[in-house]
Parts: structure tokens; C-alpha cells; sequence
């Protein structure tokens, strides 16, 4: 027995996304950036470092334990933020910055390496093919 509240329901048929209403544009909270896309964007865009803290020994073993960095401005070496974590760095980044994939984003990076056995199978074939061509 169908509830009325899934009787005929299309998820096409809903209300516009917020991307296609006039006025309004999508707001993230968080993005998942790595610690090395982090890192880029506040060197190339802002000229800032993150410099590690040392918290103390073992604290890693501490439940609820959290990397922590200080930003520090390239050129004059004036701290910016005391003790940040990756998460906050995150959500600020993503709140206030659209930010695109650079040219070393996991996603861009060819993985030829991966697949050398196959790429060159795939060599020797593209050539027989271009012989039997050029034969007929």
C-alpha cells in the first residue's frame, strides 16, 4: 500500500534547482580540498604558508585529535591565523572562494603510467590497422 505522500512522485518534476532560479546561486559549506590542494591555493592566490604545529608528543593518540597550522604571510613571515586546522581552512575556502581544479587536481593528471602494457597493445594495433589501410 502506497503512502500519499510517494503516490506519483518524480524527482524531475520537483521545484527548479537553486542554480536555475534567478537571484539565487549555491553557497558550500565545505569542499573536500587535500592538504596539498590547500596548501597550493594559499600560496598561488594569497602568498601564504602553513606552518605546522607541533603539539606535543603522542598527541595524535588523543581522541579527537586535529592537525593544527599556523598561516604565515610569504614575504613578511606576520602570522595570519593562530592555530587553524585543514577543516576550517576547508569550509572557509569553500564559502568564500569558487575555486576551480587546477592542472595538479587528481582528476587532471593523465595515469599513462598506470597503463603502459595496455597503451602500447593499443599502439601495435592502431598500427597494423593504418598497414592494412595502406595495403588496400
Amino acid at each position: 500500500m502506497k503512502s500519499d505522500y510517494t503516490h506519483n512522485f518524480n524527482p524531475q518534476d520537483t521545484a527548479k534547482q537553486p542554480d536555475e532560479v534567478p537571484g539565487l546561486h549555491r553557497v558550500y559549506t565545505y569542499r573536500p580540498y587535500t592538504y596539498h590542494r590547500i596548501k597550493r591555493i594559499f600560496r598561488d592566490y594569497f602568498g601564504i604558508e602553513m606552518v605546522h604545529l607541533n603539539q606535543e608528543y603522542k598527541a595524535n593518540r588523543r581522541p579527537g585529535f586535529c592537525e593544527r597550522y599556523n598561516l604565515v604571510e610569504a614575504d613578511t613571515r606576520e602570522v595570519v591565523a593562530k592555530f587553524v586546522s585543514l577543516d576550517q581552512c576547508r569550509r572557509v575556502l569553500a564559502y568564500y572562494y569558487d575555486l576551480e581544479e587546477d592542472e595538479y587536481s587528481s582528476g587532471n593528471i593523465p595515469h599513462e603510467w598506470k597503463r603502459r602494457e595496455c597503451n602500447r597493445k593499443l599502439e601495435e594495433l592502431r598500427e597494423k590497422e593504418k598497414k592494412n589501410h595502406e595495403k588496400k
